[in-house]
């Protein structure tokens, strides 16, 4: 039989719940970072794009190509991220009539499985945007590359 648990038994729940609240806060704040970052890049790679022209030398197709795949990266960055928060009507309909504490032991576990997996998607978005950042300096470098070599060339 389930004994009842009482919040003198557990007096780490509030710090417990403060730290899920500034983790939660912290993600938001890294995400939009990452996403406001992906659409600057995003836009480079427009530009990077539109200066090679439409008759690029073989160095601006290939740098081209690696525009593209930058802004490839950049919108799979960009992807809105999974996270709904945990359903109200949900949590209502299963602990409203519930003790206080089982209620909040359940909002806890079930807000800490959505922060990992948030976590989990975050250095996703990371890996792509850094891979974006990479094939755009690879794009200008190639670019700047077959510049000099036109330039030398004649």
């Amino acid at each position: 039989m389930i004994q009842p648990v009482s919040s003198e038994q557990m007096p780490s729940l509030e710090v417990l719940e403060q730290v899920l609240a500034r983790s939660q806060e912290s993600y938001r704040f890294r995400a939009g970072s990452i996403d406001t970052k992906a659409g600057v890049t995003l836009g480079a790679v427009g530009v990077v794009i539109a200066l090679v022209g439409v008759t690029p030398s073989i160095a601006g197709l290939v740098g081209q190509v690696f525009a593209i795949s930058a802004g490839i990266m950049c919108v799979l960055a960009l992807r809105p991220r999974k996270g709904a928060g945990v359903n109200p009507v949900s949590f209502r309909d299963a602990y409203l009539q519930a003790d206080p504490l089982a209620s909040r032991l359940a909002y806890l576990n079930a807000a800490l499985a959505e922060w990992a997996g948030d976590e989990a998607r975050l250095k996703e978005k990371d890996k792509q945007f850094e891979a974006a950042v990479v094939m755009l300096l690879l794009s200008v470098g190639t670019v700047i590359a077959g510049a000099f070599a036109s330039l030398a060339a004649g």
